[in-house]
């Protein structure tokens, strides 16, 4: 089975690193850059233009560029994500056997980073890192899926999360750990495009709760 990770980066650097750590682990890479004139090691690399218009406005795109090119399955990930130790193939026949069509969304909740109040890591609150098939991505948010496309920066994650458990597709596998080298866990210091992706925050998070109080209008399967 061909397993995408898929993902856009602000520098070519994090993107080599990331591809070189996921591609040991038999990921197929798709990577998104802003500059064309750049060159990537990924299988496939896609170039959009300045301003980056953020994660949620360019994953969905991407992830039917790794269907296009013989995803059976597709991770998306950050540029500062790790692969699990299991690799690629396993996370795939594990997900297939949790949604054997493809229609399902399938989290590992494995890094215990980012513990709230009751100890429940970041990674089983939201779908920060998820995996899911050609079936999900096609009839998910009435086919305008994968992901919620209102949002730039932030909360795509949390509203997939909503939007997959009210639907009963959401698979949570603590033996799968997609550890996060996030800035803020002191992983690596900011950077510049996190200053400007935090200028999304606000707006973003207004939309997350609209949304969750309209009961996340849209969210039905095509």
């Amino acid at each position: 089975m061909k397993h995408f990770a898929v993902f856009p980066s602000a520098t070519v650097e994090k993107a080599e690193e990331c591809v070189a750590a996921w591609k040991a682990k038999g990921y197929k890479t798709l990577v998104y850059l802003d500059n064309p004139r750049l060159r990537c090691s990924a299988d496939v690399v896609e170039f959009g233009l300045c301003p980056f218009p953020g994660y949620y406005k360019t994953i969905g795109p991407l992830v039917d560029v790794a269907f296009k090119n013989g995803a059976d399955v597709v991770t998306c990930i950050g540029d500062d994500m790790l692969p699990p130790e299991q690799g690629a193939e396993w996370v795939a026949a594990d997900y297939f056997k949790r949604f054997p069509s493809g229609l399902g969304v399938y989290q590992g909740c494995g890094d215990e980073q980012g513990k709230d109040e009751t100890g429940k890591p970041a990674a089983a609150r939201i779908c920060g890192s998820p995996t899911f098939g050609k079936e999900w991505a096609e009839r998910a948010y009435q086919g305008a899926g994968p992901f919620a496309d209102v949002y730039k920066s932030y909360y795509g994650d949390e509203d997939l999360f909503n939007v997959a458990g009210r639907l009963s597709l959401l698979w949570l596998e603590p033996k799968v750990n997609i550890k996060h080298l996030h800035w803020s866990w002191n992983h690596m210091p900011r950077q510049p495009y996190h200053e400007r992706a935090a200028m999304n925050w606000e707006l973003d998070q207004a939309i997350f709760f609209m949304r969750k109080a309209a009961g996340f209008p849209g969210s039905d399967l095509l």
